[in-house]
């Protein structure tokens, strides 16, 4: 009776053994995902490094005016948020004010730009300054970035050729309500370039050129406004290396200072829009996997004086979209 007890006690702690170390084991494994799936700007206590920019498990959706319905999506986007920060060059939609002043909103706009209607609300402000607070981003709720080329007016989401990026990406986000608060707090010469995303004035363009002479492939932008020579030269060498070179510039920016003709006497595939608005885009795909869109067109003007944002996307499939997107209106106008 004694060894058959001993016998059943030497199992039963066996089982214990085994349900603990089991346990054990799945504790482990948890903290382990926890550590991996950090979001940007968290740090890792492992390592003491922030991740990067280029969170893979940030969310990406690209919209494209006049295609996409861009008035309602911006409409339901600020309509959602309870908290609405934007830095936006030119707002003449009513309804943009009418909407967020029931919400925790702030508005940095153009000093140049700003309408009667707009003027009545302190929520509201405005650069001093002879250059152009040319930003077009919202920050929304702290969990959300929109970011683009589109001014809030009717032209620019019903005619215009525009585009925009809204993502959760939490690294983007925090850079971009630094740039914010500084605009708020009337500091409008106060600019950074951080990973991935920049803001002027300073010298974002240098993320365009840079791109441009570690290209290996293809380069392909659209420019509402080309006066840079500093890009205009390293799309020539690129040309020069065998890469696809291609742009789409607006017409009615056709001047003195344009590098179109220089581009075009270096036999660059560049063509002028057909838009009889504006072709209002400012971006570039490298390589099918790199994309840099924001407000700046690549001029002295935005790249050094302007208030101006920028962000960088190393991702093949948002790549792609923008690149359909040229290839469209390339061989349309063409």
């Amino acid at each position: 009776m004694i060894k058959r007890l001993a016998k059943l006690l030497i199992q039963l702690i066996i089982i214990l053994i085994g349900i603990v170390a089991i346990i054990y084991f799945i504790s482990d494994l948890t903290n382990t995902k926890t550590q991996t799936n950090l979001q940007p700007n968290q740090l890792d206590q492992n390592n003491n490094q922030t991740t990067t920019p280029q969170d893979t498990n940030s969310n990406y959706h690209v919209y494209f005016c006049p295609e996409d319905d861009c008035n309602t999506i911006l409409y339901n986007t600020l309509n959602n948020a309870k908290t609405i920060d934007c830095a936006v060059y030119d707002i003449t939609l009513n309804w943009i004010y009418d909407l967020v002043k029931t919400k925790n909103i702030r508005i940095v706009t153009d000093n140049d730009q700003l309408t009667n209607y707009g003027k009545q609300f302190d929520f509201v402000k405005t650069d001093n300054s002879k250059d152009y607070m040319h930003n077009k981003f919202c920050i929304l709720d702290s969990n959300l970035l929109l970011i683009g080329s589109l001014n809030f007016t009717q032209d620019a989401i019903e005619n215009q050729n525009n585009n925009f990026i809204i993502t959760n990406n939490k690294y983007f986000i925090s850079e971009a309500q630094i740039d914010f608060n500084n605009l708020w707090n009337g500091n409008f010469t106060k600019a950074f370039d951080a990973d991935s995303i920049c803001f002027s004035p300073g010298n974002c363009m240098d993320h365009y050129v840079k791109a441009a002479q570690t290209a290996k492939e293809s380069i392909k932008c659209m420019f509402f406004s080309f006066t840079y020579g500093d890009l205009e030269k390293e799309l020539k060498n690129a040309k020069n290396k065998g890469l696809d070179v291609k742009l789409i510039m607006e017409k009615s920016q056709d001047s003195q200072y344009s590098e179109y003709n220089k581009l075009k006497n270096a036999d660059i595939k560049v063509i002028w829009d057909q838009n009889p608005s504006y072709m209002h885009n400012k971006f570039c795909v490298f390589d099918s996997n790199i994309v840099i869109t924001g407000s700046m067109n690549p001029s002295n003007n935005g790249n050094f004086n302007n208030n101006e944002s920028i962000i960088i996307i190393n991702n093949s499939t948002i790549a792609k979209q923008y690149e359909n997107y040229f290839n469209k209106y390339y061989a349309m106008w063409s």
